[in-house]
């Protein structure tokens, strides 16, 4: 029987990059090991393994449509230029706080910037800057909902430079004002 993943008997490839662990996840991750610790492999395992493994599937499948969004010919081409964007993206998620620079990403990534803001947007359907935008914000979103921080604490917190930047940027991606937002979300 074919393996659907598996092209050419080669076996899938998992990319290491960082994926966002979702409330289902870690509910899931969370009875795994709640299970595991008090019943050992013999009770109830089985079905957070199976969801795992579909879990793991379902990212596998989506990593495979974004190489697709990798402008190249070659198939290993592609792979490594994807493989080259994760490094990049996860290195915007560690040093979101920061200002990173352009040249330094492309240096890590080993891609040219021009190439590097070409193939992030291809794949990722938005530029580094954005994507780092994006990244503060969903802090700024996490400090609102769970702390009592005033606004210029957030805009610190979540690696904006001034405030009235953080406000402009939170009302065009959510539509509220900062403070808006943290009362209708609490």
């Amino acid at each position: 029987m074919d393996n659907p993943f598996y092209r050419n008997n080669e076996q899938p490839e998992f990319f290491q990059t960082l994926n966002d662990v979702g409330p289902e996840l870690q509910l899931q991750l969370a009875m795994l090991v709640s299970g595991l610790e008090n019943n050992g492999y013999d009770d109830g395992a089985e079905e957070q393994l199976f969801f795992l493994l579909r879990y793991l599937i379902s990212t596998l499948k989506s990593d495979t449509e974004k190489i697709s969004g990798v402008a190249a010919i070659k198939p290993s081409s592609k792979i490594e230029i994807y493989k080259r964007l994760c490094i990049a993206k996860d290195f915007l998620h560690s040093t979101f706080m920061e200002k990173p620079d352009l040249k330094l990403l492309g240096s890590i990534a080993c891609l040219s910037v021009p190439q590097l803001i070409r193939q992030f947007k291809s794949v990722f359907k938005v530029t580094p800057h954005q994507y780092l935008i994006q990244l503060k914000l969903k802090q700024a979103v996490d400090l609102l909902k769970n702390t009592d921080k005033p606004i210029h604490e957030i805009t610190w917190g979540s690696g904006f430079e001034n405030e009235s930047a953080f406000c402009r940027a939170f009302k065009s991606a959510y539509g509220l004002q900062p403070l808006m937002y943290r009362k209708m979300h609490r």
